[in-house]
């Protein structure tokens, strides 16, 4: 599984186009950041949203329709390749 490191301040991940936001949860506010994704096949297009929280820093990938989630699918380097580049991730175990 794939993870920002912890010394990487979410708000860094806008420099890559990401963007950021508070999101409340269990009584406090977690930054969180997102990220699109197009993908072209063919004559169809598949819209892809990577996320990670600063809760559990760990990378989610939804695959979606328009007004709907689909499913969870594996984020995979190629997803997150300027972060990569950058070394702010980190491979931990699931």
């Amino acid at each position: 599984m794939l993870k920002i490191k912890d010394n990487v301040d979410l708000k860094e991940l806008e420099k890559f186009g990401w963007e950021t936001f508070y999101v409340p949860k269990d009584n406090a506010e977690y930054l969180y950041a997102v990220k699109d994704i197009y993908v072209a096949s063919g004559l169809k297009t598949n819209w892809y949203r990577v996320g990670v929280s600063e809760d559990n820093r760990k990378f989610r990938k939804s695959k979606f329709r328009p007004g709907k989630c689909l499913l969870s699918v594996k984020v995979t380097k190629k997803d997150i390749e300027e972060l990569v580049k950058a070394d702010m991730v980190e491979k931990v175990e699931e």
